[in-house]
């Protein structure tokens, strides 16, 4: 629907994404479990698990495929194991995820914050300055 009036579901489904839903920490656990549950129709499920970030690298769920899991299930089901799993699947995001033809991994490897940091936080990374600090970090740690 083009637009939601309904108070059980308003602050998962709106017309245009704003930050005024948000309501962090375990809040959105309930807020995506709503989502989830909005219908029988297993599309809601898997729209909603999908458009989560998940462990402790934040990788949205409609990565699944190439991270590669044989759902976004499996997906989030691994998430909840143990870090390794989040490490794994930062290490396949970096790996198979492109930006001007090379993948992050290349990046990262030749140290270009800007190339990176597009790629994996999208296109605010300067207005958020991930690639400044993700330069600063490495000349922090580098021994």
């Amino acid at each position: 629907p083009a637009e939601v009036r309904d108070d059980r579901v308003g602050n998962v489904l709106y017309p245009e994404w704003t930050k005024s839903h948000y309501e962090g920490g375990k809040s959105e656990y309930i807020r995506l479990e709503k989502a989830a549950g909005i219908s029988d129709n297993f599309a809601f499920h898997d729209a909603a698990y999908q458009s989560a970030s998940w462990g402790l690298f934040q990788i949205m769920g409609f990565h699944y495929k190439n991270l590669g899991f044989p759902s976004v299930d499996h997906y989030v089901s691994a998430m909840y194991v143990h870090e390794r799993e989040h490490l794994y699947a930062f290490g396949q995001f970096i790996s198979t995820t492109e930006v001007a033809g090379k993948s992050l991994l290349k990046w990262l490897r030749e140290k270009d914050w800007a190339k990176f940091a597009y790629g994996y936080n999208g296109s605010d990374y300067a207005k958020n300055e991930y690639d400044l600090k993700l330069k600063k970090a490495y000349e922090k740690y580098l021994i």
